[in-house]
């Protein structure tokens, strides 16, 4: 009597290791047969609640964030060329940043598992900058991301915050600059932290002493 009932228990511990094995490979290819179909118009209101950063994009990246849009809520994107193709980086709310080839021909490649990331923009050296935290209004670290190799950098900035209301760089390729308005206490001003890099060694050369704003940061335009 003992040995139908062992016979069940592995039998479902082995159909639940499958399971476990399978589902990323199914889901694989589930968002490659969507990447390869046209967008069905029943699918289109849910990519426009999930990704209202779509009527931004070139009609041809709308389609290819099909995928993406079906299962996680995208909050920023670059558009880089990678490998002679034009490659969007979607930061999505899950800590994922989904790697998304512009040529319906390209295999696209695992997503990049970060979490805590919050914002990614693109620096004049053709690395992707973005703010990594864990908590909104906790600190914060910088993160370059190579878009050819597909590999992170953590920049430790000191009294980089989470909740920066602004974020990107500046600068040229040699020398690039990270910048965040933010505002440390909530019940203090806003701030200018600045800090300069080093693309190729991949490290931060020095922190500027952060500059107390005037009031409320409203949009901030570099060059």
């Amino acid at each position: 009597m003992i040995w139908p009932a062992a016979v069940a228990i592995v039998a479902l511990a082995l159909a639940f290791v499958a399971w476990l094995l399978l589902a990323p490979v199914l889901r694989e290819r589930r968002h490659r047969r969507a990447a390869a179909a046209p967008l069905a118009p029943s699918r289109l209101d849910a990519v426009q609640r999930n990704v209202p950063i779509r009527a931004r994009l070139p009609p041809q990246l709308r389609e290819r964030l099909l995928e993406v849009a079906l299962d996680a809520v995208a909050n920023e994107f670059v558009l880089v060329e990678r490998q002679g193709v034009p490659t969007a980086f979607v930061s999505l709310e899950s800590g994922d940043v989904a790697v998304v080839p512009l040529d319906g021909g390209v295999e696209r490649p695992a997503a990049l598992k970060i979490p805590g990331l919050r914002r990614i923009k693109l620096g004049p050296d053709g690395g992707i900058y973005g703010l990594q935290s864990e908590r909104p209004a906790g600190d914060a670290v910088a993160i370059r991301i190579d878009p050819t190799s597909l590999t992170s950098t953590l920049l430790a900035i000191p009294g980089l915050s989470g909740g920066a209301a602004h974020f990107g760089v500046f600068g040229d390729a040699r020398r690039p600059w990270l910048y965040a308005v933010q505002q440390r206490d909530p019940a203090g001003p806003f701030e200018l932290l600045c800090a300069e890099l080093d693309p190729v060694e991949g490290r931060v050369v020095g922190v500027a002493p952060p500059v107390v704003l005037d009031g409320v940061v409203k949009r901030v335009a570099g060059r």
